[in-house]
C-alpha cells in the first residue's frame, strides 16, 4: 500500500512531498517526489491537517528512495498530547 505524506525537516522550509511504502513496526520506505537534501532525523507529516506526525531517522538512501526507522516521541511531544487530552 502506498500513501502520500510530507517531510518536515524542521528548518522552517517548505514541506517535501513523498510516497510511503513497505510499512513495518520499525519503519517505512519513502520515495521523494524530488531529490532533496534531508537531515538524518525529520518528521513525516501523515495527514493533510498536519496533526499526525512521526519522527524518524534515515537508515539508508539510494537516490530519491530511503528507508527510515521510527523514533519515539520526544518527551515534550508526549506532554503536549496529555495536556490536550486533559
Amino acid at each position: 500500500m502506498q500513501l502520500p505524506a510530507r517531510i518536515d525537516t524542521g528548518r522552517g522550509s517548505r514541506l517535501l512531498h513523498c510516497i510511503l511504502d513497505n510499512f513495518s513496526e520499525s519503519g517505512v520506505r519513502i520515495a521523494l517526489a524530488v531529490d532533496a537534501k534531508l537531515p538524518r532525523e525529520f518528521e513525516l507529516v501523515l495527514t493533510a491537517s498536519g496533526e499526525v506526525r512521526r519522527r524518524c531517522r534515515t537508515l539508508w538512501r539510494d537516490g530519491i528512495e530511503l528507508g527510515v526507522q521510527w523514533l519515539p516521541d520526544r518527551p515534550e511531544d508526549a506532554a503536549a498530547i496529555v495536556e490536550l487530552n486533559s
